[in-house]
């Protein structure tokens, strides 16, 4: 993610959460098709246009209407399909505008689309915290943009260039360090907080070798340097979210390791199932303390 993505880390893995859900996302967005319909303005926005609202939306929710209307803006304008920065069609722009604002004041859409939001906000926090996970162990450089320790569902610039609340994240930070359990305010942070110190304490396995490690279709995994175990269960079926186990095995390297992220020492036989090996949202990270 740079200052110009277009969406978010957490935005964007919501969206992609969506793959996992496509048929559910597809009924819900028929049925949305139909409940709009009336409520577009000489044919604007177009099915298109109205299709990327809906996913915008769901990547970004909750978020306010004047935030929408910037977003929607600049994003008609780059497609180039109804207007343009050279060409700018105002009527049109208009017309989406005020689609936005009468879209997110419909009781009925609203029924339909929060619940469906929430879901799928579920399944995007546990893709989000896998992509950290994968982001700060994996061969290279790892980099936070400002203001991504916490959720952050930002959109394309000046969206994106808010101010950070510096003085929360320490306060956050300061709460996980005296030993408080990270909730869904704190979660990200606590896996790069952990992640970073392992790094820092042991940064000869991260300057050397990547070992894929076989776990299935559905599961990354590897081993860095030979002394730390990465395994992120990245698919999990419509079912996959907080607390849904992942199936299959990990042909697991044998040793004594601690559990960075959970805490506690194990063992590991050759052949063990991946959920035994990673926590309620998929993630593990271990570091040999022997053998």
């Amino acid at each position: 993610m740079t200052h110009d993505a277009k969406r978010s880390g957490d935005v964007r893995a919501r969206i992609g959460a969506l793959s996992l859900i496509a048929n559910e996302w597809a009924t819900h967005v028929e049925r949305w098709f139909s409940l709009s319909a009336e409520l577009r303005d000489g044919g604007a926005p177009d099915d298109l246009e109205r299709y990327f609202l809906f996913q915008t939306l769901v990547g970004a929710w909750p978020i306010g209407v004047d935030r929408v209307e910037a977003y929607m803006k600049k994003a008609l304008r780059e497609a180039k399909r109804n207007t343009s920065w050279v060409s700018p069609n105002e009527e049109w722009e208009g017309a989406v505008k005020r689609f936005c604002r009468v879209l997110l004041s419909c009781e009925a859409f609203l029924e339909d689309f929060e619940p469906f939001a929430a879901r799928v906000a579920g399944l995007g926090e546990r893709v989000a915290l896998g992509q950290l996970v994968l982001k700060l162990t994996s061969p290279g450089v790892p980099d936070i943009y400002q203001g991504d320790e916490l959720p952050y569902r930002a959109l394309v610039d000046p969206d994106n260039r808010r101010p950070v609340d510096w003085s929360l994240r320490q306060a956050l930070l300061a709460r996980l360090l005296a030993g408080a359990v990270p909730d869904s305010e704190t979660r990200k942070l606590f896996v790069a907080w952990r992640l970073l110190t392992l790094r820092a304490r042991r940064p000869e396995p991260f300057a050397g070798a990547y070992e894929a490690v076989p776990a299935g279709d559905d599961t990354c995994a590897f081993v860095r340097g030979g002394e730390v175990l990465v395994v992120v269960a990245v698919r999990c079926g419509a079912g996959i979210g907080a607390g849904v186990r992942p199936e299959g095995i990990l042909e697991a390297p044998r040793g004594r390791w601690r559990d960075v992220l959970r805490g506690g020492e194990r063992s590991f036989h050759r052949r063990v199932p991946i959920a035994d090996v990673v926590d309620d949202h998929g993630l593990a990270v271990y570091e040999r303390v022997g053998g």
